[in-house]
């Protein structure tokens, strides 16, 4: 019960980790949102 509660708040210590990671590297963003941009890239960069 114990292991639980501690793999519970070990993600949630991950995940405020990454969050304040993505908010000091603005870059940093996740695969769905960088699979977004790459597809607007490519099509911003056939109409130019």
């Amino acid at each position: 019960m114990g292991k639980s509660n501690k793999s519970k708040r070990f993600i949630q210590q991950s995940s405020d980790s990454v969050t304040k990671y993505s908010e000091k590297f603005p870059y940093h963003f996740t695969l769905a949102e960088a699979e977004e941009r790459k597809a607007n890239s490519q099509s911003y960069n056939y109409n130019a």
